[in-house]
């Protein structure tokens, strides 16, 4: 069941409200199954007709000398906190999948991001040593040294003192 359901010109259509008005009277102490005169084969009261359900209502306002708009807006607020319950247990599920990350030892994604420049520093310095030991074997076996295939161009955002 959504807020929207419960807004629309004739919320008792919906399944979803036809069962909250039911959970809402229950709570209220209303004998549902009295009310709508016939025990239902589910206990969540969807399988109700809307005429039924009115008949609920209108128990439940007369225990409570409640009007149907105030009755609604048990519902209504019944259903909010249901909706604010979900989302704070929604929350809480994905607390926990971040807490297993981080004892997993798994990094957040800014950590993540460091490390793979970091990496790629280190590749970038490891492949220009790697070519300047190749020139100086290259010298040392009495070969000219062959130039580099590839020109190393470092750029760095750093300025530079003059």
């Amino acid at each position: 069941m959504t807020l929207r359901e419960l807004g629309t010109e004739e919320p008792l259509s919906s399944p979803g409200v036809r069962g909250k008005v039911c959970v809402v009277a229950q709570k209220m102490g209303v004998n549902v199954d009295k009310a709508i005169g016939s025990k239902t084969e589910s206990q969540q009261y969807i399988d109700c007709s809307p005429e039924q359900i009115q008949k609920v209502v209108d128990a439940a306002c007369k225990l409570k000398n409640f009007s149907a708009e105030d009755f609604w807006d048990v519902v209504f607020d019944d259903a909010e906190r249901d909706l604010k319950g979900a989302a704070d247990a929604l929350a809480e599920i994905q607390l926990e999948r971040n807490r297993e990350g981080e004892v997993a030892g798994l990094p957040d994604d800014a950590s993540l991001a460091k490390i793979q420049r970091y990496e790629a520093h280190l590749s970038r310095k490891f492949d220009k040593a790697l070519h300047e030991l190749q020139r100086l074997q290259a010298a040392r076996s009495g070969l000219r040294p062959l130039a580099p295939a590839a020109i190393e161009i470092e750029i760095s955002e750093d300025p530079i003192d003059s």
